[in-house]
């Protein structure tokens, strides 16, 4: 699968959404990336078990309404990373979904790029699974750009 149509490229706005006792951003893949970042950022004081039990959650629940693969990480309200590996694997969990046995996958480990599939390679597939999302082209980018020049060169 291929990223980019006939040279473009597509950019995503990211979502935001406020689960109470944490925010949740979920940027969908840039160009050339095989999966989404799904950041998980606590703002007061919580365990890691918690923390690592909401990323498992998150991850399942982002995959189900955008089968896409994802890459969860959680901050705390400082922007530190928090530390899991003394109750998983890795500080980072990383899933899709397996069309193969129709199940999502998880992992508490760093994949390599042939164990994630290339879903997020496709752009025509990321246009249709990301349809309420708003996104802009790279040559959109660049007509803005120009124009920007243009204006700055005239003024």
């Amino acid at each position: 699968m291929d990223s980019n149509n006939n040279g473009q490229k597509i950019y995503f706005d990211k979502v935001k959404k406020d689960r109470g006792d944490y925010f949740v951003e979920y940027s969908p893949p840039s160009p050339l990336y095989r999966f989404a970042n799904l950041a998980l950022i606590f703002p007061n004081e919580i365990d890691s078990g918690s923390v690592a039990n909401a990323m498992e959650k998150e991850v399942k629940d982002w995959i189900k309404k955008y089968p896409i693969p994802v890459m969860a990480s959680s901050f705390d309200n400082k922007g530190d990373l928090y530390h899991l590996k003394n109750i998983r694997n890795s500080d980072f969990l990383i899933g899709y979904f397996d069309k193969s046995n129709e199940e999502i996958r998880i992992f508490w480990k760093t994949l390599q790029d042939t164990e994630i599939p290339d879903d997020a390679l496709d752009i025509m597939y990321l246009k249709t699974v990301y349809s309420d999302i708003p996104f802009t082209t790279s040559q959109e980018l660049q007509r803005k750009r120009n124009k920007k020049i243009k204006q700055i060169r005239t003024g």
